[in-house]
């Protein structure tokens, strides 16, 4: 799950220790600070956004599908966004658990959506919705503003290395062949997540009894179920579960880690073949279980986006079955 915002970072980079875009944490990637490059939301024109008319401008967009589903995973399945979530209970259920209220942990998929649509469309206008979960033309619309590059995920590879080009000081390689991506990306995931305790967006918004090493492996073993990291037919092992005695984190991350990867290690090609099919296959699953208003309605909200980088509004596979 390359993000295009390694992009950024990796054209923003000051240290020689960074020679591939795998090289930078997930924590750096959405936390650290830029030093070298200017990021905005170019949706309005304002002195700042004029300022970059000699600059190399660049987006990416994405397929609101993979997207948005993806950004549910991430955020909701798991914590980072669950003092978010405790707005979305209070919003579209009527009679929500307390535990529900209090942590957030469990809305659904169409929840989600729901929330989204009423956001973008302006039934509820006093929330700001995020950037993940807005089209991505609220944040960066290119009827108004000349980029440079236009690019997408699909295609990540090839026009980073435009950019990297375009930009003065290509690098020739935007990330290391030699590295393991998927063993690479569960490593940071596993990580990133483990240290909720030092990203306040996180631990200083929810009850601190919604949290535990024990839960985020939960969250992280379905996770990378549904990314295909592993299989669905493996369950995650008794002793990281919270009916157990909890280790520390350090170890208890690590050991994590390990149990995946060994599980890797022991797959044959045609199982790691297998597994990385269940990431597409999840994704479509969920949008085929809504129902047809559901549908619609996402449809209809990043209309825009779908027109604009050319992606299908109703894909074959979501009528396939």
């Amino acid at each position: 799950m390359v993000s295009f915002v390694l992009c950024y970072r990796f054209l923003d980079s000051e240290h020689e220790n960074i020679q591939f875009s795998n090289d930078i944490s997930r924590y750096d990637v959405h936390h650290a600070k830029m030093h070298n490059l200017y990021k905005t939301r170019l949706y309005d024109y304002g002195d700042e956004t004029r300022a970059l008319g000699p600059a190399l401008k660049f987006m990416f967009a994405r397929d609101p599908y993979t997207r948005i589903w993806s950004a549910y995973l991430d955020k909701f399945v798991l914590p980072l966004f669950w003092h978010t979530g405790k707005e979305v209970v209070k919003e579209m259920r009527n009679n929500a658990t307390k535990a529900s209220l209090e942590c957030g942990h469990d809305i659904t998929f169409k929840e989600f959506l729901f929330y989204i649509f009423r956001h973008v469309n302006g039934t509820w206008p006093e929330v700001v919705l995020n950037e993940h979960f807005k089209p991505v033309v609220f944040n960066c619309n290119p009827c108004k503003h000349h980029f440079d590059v236009v690019g997408k995920a699909e295609t990540f590879t090839s026009d980073s290395e435009l950019i990297f080009a375009s930009s003065g000081f290509f690098r020739e390689n935007t990330s290391n062949k030699e590295v393991d991506h998927d063993m690479s990306e569960v490593n940071d995931i596993v990580e990133y997540n483990f240290d909720f305790k030092y990203i306040p967006s996180i631990y200083g918004k929810i009850y601190r009894t919604c949290l535990s090493y024990c839960i985020i492996a939960e969250r992280l073993w379905k996770v990378f179920q549904y990314n295909g990291y592993i299989g669905f037919e493996i369950t995650l092992p008794e002793h990281f579960r919270c009916n157990n005695t909890n280790t520390g984190k350090k170890k208890f991350a690590k050991h994590l880690v390990d149990v995946i990867k060994q599980a890797r290690a022991n797959a044959e090609q045609t199982t790691l073949a297998r597994w990385k099919k269940q990431r597409v296959q999840s994704m479509r699953g969920a949008y085929r279980s809504l129902p047809n208003d559901a549908l619609k309605a996402f449809q209809r909200t990043f209309k825009i986006d779908f027109l604009l980088f050319q992606y299908e509004p109703v894909p074959s596979w979501l009528e396939s079955g």
